[in-house]
């Protein structure tokens, strides 16, 4: 089959399911006639109804678009100094437990001395 639309005309075409009237059987032909034109009239009016809700519910759905946008990115800002300042007190708490192991390793190394030193003395004592 066919298409009337193509994909490429698709895109600039208003397109909107069409809902018919349910007709009372045994009414008049007028009655009908009447029905359809109405039917038609509704038609365009909701065609061109529908844009200015569908512009302003765009309008709505971009502005609340916006404030989630606005609100991830301080919620990421935020974190990012939360994370700055969690970087800033493992960089001290590394520094303060470098320098205690450097302390410990000093004062280690000078009773690691004092008993060298010690032992070569009695050493030195028992050949003098």
């Amino acid at each position: 089959m066919d298409r009337v639309i193509t994909k490429e005309m698709l895109k600039s075409q208003n397109i909107n399911k069409y809902k018919f009237k349910v007709l009372a059987i045994g009414g008049h032909n007028d009655a009908i006639e009447d029905t359809q034109t109405h039917a038609q009239g509704e038609l365009i009016h909701n065609e061109t109804a529908s844009a200015a809700p569908a512009a302003s519910s765009r309008d709505d759905l971009v502005e609340s678009l916006l404030k989630k946008t606005d609100e991830i990115s301080s919620n990421f800002i935020k974190i990012q100094i939360k994370l700055e300042e969690q970087e800033k007190l493992f960089k001290e708490e590394l520094d303060k437990v470098k320098k205690e192991a450097y302390e410990q390793g000093v004062a280690e190394g000078k009773q690691a001395f004092e008993a060298e030193i010690e032992m070569s003395k009695s050493e030195a004592m028992e050949q003098f």
